[in-house]
């Protein structure tokens, strides 16, 4: 993937997502990474925690900026990130 705004990340990140969740599962871990690790690796694992956890989207940038101060999706994964949580929860504010 590029770190560009117009990058679709959706169908990757929900693949990711079930990767990450199935890992877990068998007690493995799981090591996302990208070349800074701060846009396209962090939203990869706020798909993972959106889609796994049930993270509305704050909440889940929060607990990543927790370990990782400088995570910052870039404009166009924020947006499809908001769009994933319309889908995930169309009926709250």
């Amino acid at each position: 993937m590029y770190d560009d705004d117009e990058q679709l990340i959706l169908d990757e990140g929900r693949r990711a997502a079930d990767f990450i969740h199935a890992a877990l599962g068998t007690q493995g871990g799981v090591l996302v990474h990208c070349m800074a690790g701060v846009s396209r690796s962090v939203s990869m694992v706020l798909c993972f925690l959106m889609l796994k956890r049930d993270m509305r989207l704050a909440d889940a940038l929060r607990h990543v900026k927790q370990r990782r101060p400088i995570a910052c999706p870039n404009d166009g994964f924020a947006r499809q990130l908001a769009a994933l949580e319309s889908e995930l929860w169309p009926h709250s504010n």
